[in-house]
């Protein structure tokens, strides 16, 4: 497990539903996230994982949440038989690590071209100052004999980054692991389809949701009629938020009377820093970033005040707040290639197309949603994602016997 979000939850639940259960936290105390006390502190090579490896048993059932290549070397550890599940987060296995070369497949997906030259920035000065420290390092030691070596090393993975085998690498790794794991846990089956069609393989999902609480969700209180129209962009500081590309989008509007309120304060700070003072050039105090942690009520309180939500994902991401947003009767937009915007299409769910902001009109933009369709969009959900029943059953078979 990781310091996330959702994981004290899923803990909860586990214990209420199953029995015999053994969580381990792959990260060492103290925790952002995580405060459950139920959890085992295991980093990757420590004494403690290895002792926990060696107790997993053929008839154990282990769930993975958040994939690294380093856990292909744990089940190698554990026995054949032993049922491996993997409960999906995305970007795990829709992103790249920081040595892949920009331009792949993945970042062509994920990136529309704004971000993705910011992504090709990042990476390239994130690599030549990888290998500029390991000459650093090299010519303190005073070892000639090691500063030579060091140098045909950084030559060396330096071709390798140019030819993309890092890359191809860790996609490689990624595929033995799903050919691994007897299902993935999901709620998607767009995002299942995905995997499947990029890495290779034949996966099978178990249908999963972590508690999100959507049944206790409410509408939004009809707003007090404002001039300003306020936009909620994004859900974190990620690129894969494609924020650079959407802002321009939303420049025509510029010297309307908005409001954008987007949170930057989950994941990358110096990218958050890049995107406020971005957005500030642009809309000048009409863009509002959000810089620190704010407690999950007040988070809801803003939403509330909220009449339009952009979610600019190419990939799966955004799910919680997106929901939330259809829950409190707002207008949605999300991108066509989104799984998430499939599967809401394919259920009946009414949101808006994110791929041409800039053709609209103001009024377009602003104009609610009706009645009607915000009351569907609700009682769909409901009816799905909010199916308490549904989901706790669903818990109840993953962690049987059986």
């Amino acid at each position: 497990m990781i310091d996330e979000k959702f994981i004290d939850d899923f803990i909860q639940d586990a214990c209420e539903l199953g029995e015999n259960n053994r969580f381990i936290f792959l990260f060492s105390a103290p925790t952002k996230f995580v405060k459950s006390t139920l959890g085992i502190h295991a980093p990757h090579g420590s004494t403690e994982l290895e002792n926990v490896l060696a107790e997993i048993g053929p008839e154990d059932k282990l769930f993975v949440h958040w994939y690294t290549s380093k856990i292909n070397a744990l089940l190698e550890k554990i026995p054949s038989k032993t049922r491996v599940f993997l409960c999906f987060w995305g970007g795990d296995f829709l992103e790249c690590t920081a040595y892949a070369r920009f331009n792949n497949p993945l970042n062509r997906f994920l990136y529309d071209p704004l971000t993705l030259q910011l992504v090709r920035n990042h990476v390239q000065t994130n690599n030549r100052g990888h290998l500029r420290q390991r000459l650093q390092e090299a010519r303190a030691s005073k070892n000639f004999k090691n500063l030579i070596a060091t140098q045909f090393s950084n030559l060396r993975l330096a071709a390798q980054i140019r030819a993309n085998e890092l890359y191809r690498k860790e996609m490689s790794e990624r595929k033995v692991f799903l050919q691994r794991i007897e299902a993935i846990c999901h709620w998607n089956p767009f995002d299942v389809d995905l995997l499947n069609k990029m890495y290779g393989v034949h996966l099978q999902q178990h249908y999963f949701i972590y508690g999100l609480g959507i049944s206790e969700m409410e509408v939004s209180k009809p707003r007090i009629p404002s001039a300003t129209t306020t936009i909620w962009l994004g859900n974190s500081d990620t690129p894969t938020n494609n924020h650079l590309d959407a802002l321009i989008e939303l420049k025509s509007f510029a010297k309307e009377p908005i409001k954008i309120i987007c949170p930057l304060n989950y994941g990358n700070r110096k990218y958050a820093e890049h995107i406020a003072k971005f957005g500030s050039s642009l809309f000048g105090d009409k863009f509002v970033p959000l810089l620190d942690y704010i407690p999950r009520e007040r988070y809801y309180q803003l939403m509330d005040e909220v009449d339009i939500a952009i979610m600019h994902h190419n990939r799966s991401q955004a799910g919680g707040n997106t929901i939330a947003f259809i829950m409190k009767g707002k207008k949605v937009y999300l991108k066509d290639q989104s799984s998430i915007s499939q599967l809401f299409h394919s259920w009946g769910i009414r949101t808006l197309s994110g791929n041409a902001l800039s053709t609209m009109s103001f009024d377009e933009l602003k104009s609610s949603i009706s009645d009607k369709d915000m009351a569907s969009n609700i009682q769909i959900l409901q009816d799905t994602l909010g199916n308490e029943e549904k989901r706790r059953e669903a818990y109840k078979t993953l962690f049987s016997e059986g």
